[in-house]
């Protein structure tokens, strides 16, 4: 198979320890010819003591990649083929710690070998999974239908940082921003997603709201379709709070929390009311997905946020 050479590094190595070669890569980028072995000759018994005192044989086996990271206090996720020649974890660690480091396993009669993935994004970024025919394969995404403002940019963003370790020099960073849509991940309502959620599981949204958690912790009344001007200094009466999409008016509760929201929060108009909101749900939704994600990590020890597109594929 061939791959990206600015997404994966294969080790030329004539001897059995592609994993050691591959971690002192991760460490220790060597730039040009990082693929050669007399890249890493200053540094290629780093952690040869740690291998022999955890009893770990070359070629290394993946029950002692767990070993290794703890010892060394780094975190190591390790993917793979899966047989429809997608890319799957195979192992992947509880924690990110700080020094992290992701691995392509290949195996073949009786034979293993690891290379260094030296950007995961890239180098899954075009496959679609198979069981629900989706995947991200552009930087550019239909959010809004019939509109002229179709698409979202999802470029690398560049951005400047003064470190003190630079002695006040800029640094210029690359951030990658990946789109998922969370409805692929949780297909249900804001509202019976947030009834699932404890209190102590509103970690984001008791943070920026403490004393107001129990006003602002599930769906809101809102004027879906009949609000005629953002600049309205009162809330509409509760015949005016219909939703066409669900067909249905506010509950009587949930108009009476509304009133409260927007005398707690002296809202002045519905402009203010709208921003409010917006802030509202993103944060509800940054606790369920966070929640979702926890859940994952513990009981199944894989992260569906950051290798999966949909619940289908991450399933």
């Amino acid at each position: 198979e061939t791959f990206d050479i600015k997404s994966i590094t294969n080790i030329q190595n004539k001897d059995n320890k592609c994993f050691h070669w591959s971690i002192l890569d991760a460490l220790h980028p060597a730039g040009k010819y990082e693929n050669r072995v007399s890249k890493y000759k200053e540094c290629n018994n780093e952690f040869n003591e740690i291998f022999k005192n955890l009893k770990i044989e070359f070629s290394v086996k993946l029950k002692d990649i767990t070993k290794f990271e703890k010892k060394t206090n780094m975190s190591i996720n390790v993917f793979t083929y899966e047989d429809n020649r997608n890319i799957s974890p195979l192992q992947v660690c509880d924690i990110e710690k700080e020094t992290h480091i992701n691995l392509f396993y290949l195996s073949e009669k009786n034979k293993e070998h690891y290379c260094l993935i030296k950007n995961l994004s890239r180098l899954v970024v075009s496959q679609i999974t198979r069981h629900c025919e989706f995947g991200i394969d552009k930087h550019n995404i239909k959010t809004i239908s019939n509109s002229e403002e179709n698409y979202i940019s999802l470029s690398n963003i560049r951005y400047e940082k003064i470190d003190s370790i630079t002695k006040g020099k800029p640094i210029f960073k690359i951030v990658e921003i990946r789109f998922l849509d969370s409805f692929r991940f949780l297909s249900s309502s804001l509202e019976n997603l947030a009834n699932i959620l404890k209190p102590y599981q509103f970690k984001e949204l008791s943070t920026h709201y403490p004393i107001q958690l129990d006003l602002v912790k599930g769906k809101l009344a809102y004027l879906y379709d009949n609000m005629n001007s953002p600049d309205e200094e009162t809330l509409r009466n509760i015949d005016q709070f219909y939703s066409s999409l669900t067909g249905e008016h506010v509950t009587q509760n949930a108009y009476e929390n509304a009133k409260k929201i927007w005398e707690t929060f002296k809202t002045k108009n519905m402009r203010d009311l709208t921003i409010l909101y917006d802030k509202i749900y993103v944060l509800l939704l940054t606790d369920i997905i966070g929640n979702y994600r926890a859940v994952s990590l513990r009981d199944f020890k894989l992260n569906p946020v950051i290798h999966y597109y949909t619940t289908p594929g991450y399933t």
